[in-house]
């Protein structure tokens, strides 16, 4: 089993990842063209570009694992891919896809970039093309399993952030149309106990913060497990 996305699940799994920090389809598609020439993107690029290109891959808390991750070439053989998708968001630097989130925080580059928000139709391009980069990459017969973004109503407002919530329905349409297995944690949550607020996972809306254990039985059990519970 294989991990691409946020540092939210990359440990306390049994799989390998991908150090880098990624959010979206345009990040993913770009480490999995390039998953055995990172290290020459990472050359062929300006330094103050290149960490952002594989979401903060050189951050000191990866950068161990991103060392070791470079200098090996992944397990063609690996069962399952895990992606997690959790935004629309990207900056781009020429035609190469940057991580926002990082690039917003921490950018102090005199480059241009370009910022953009993917439509609903360029995620259903760019989730039809990553099936068949994934079935190229490893073997034919790869099972794809997507993460969407922990949705939850807020405390605030009782309801959910609008595009939070509309990402994880479109993901939901688009997975169930390419046959594509999704594991929706807040779906989950919501159907163990239907007074959970997002304050209660995510007190910044991004980071866990507590609760941490029914997340982790729940993707344990559906992917590791293959014991389904999100319905």
């Amino acid at each position: 089993m294989f991990y691409i996305g946020s540092c939210r699940y990359m440990y306390d799994y049994d799989w390998e990842y991908f150090p880098g920090r990624l959010h979206t389809t345009r990040e993913i598609i770009h480490c999995l063209e390039n998953i055995n020439n990172i290290k020459n993107v990472i050359r062929n690029n300006p330094n103050k570009i290149a960490n952002f290109i594989f979401g903060d891959i050189n951050h000191p808390s990866v950068r161990e694992d991103s060392i070791k991750f470079i200098n090996k070439n992944i397990n063609k053989n690996i069962t399952k891919i895990i992606m997690e998708i959790s935004s629309r968001k990207v900056m781009y630097y020429n035609n190469i896809p940057l991580n926002f989130y990082y690039v917003k925080n921490y950018n102090k580059t005199r480059y241009h970039l370009i910022e953009k928000i993917l439509t609903d139709e360029e995620l259903e391009h760019d989730l039809k093309y990553i099936i068949n980069l994934c079935k190229s990459t490893f073997n034919e017969d790869i099972e794809i399993h997507i993460i969407p973004h922990l949705n939850l109503k807020t405390k605030s407002s009782l309801d959910y952030i609008d595009d939070r919530n509309n990402l994880v329905n479109l993901l939901h349409h688009l997975c169930n149309k390419y046959n594509i297995k999704i594991h929706n944690v807040g779906k989950y949550i919501e159907n163990i106990d239907n007074n959970s607020f997002l304050e209660d996972y995510m007190s910044d809306s991004t980071h866990y913060s507590k609760n941490y254990d029914k997340i982790k039985t729940f993707l344990i059990n559906e992917i590791i497990e293959c014991k389904y519970l999100s319905g």
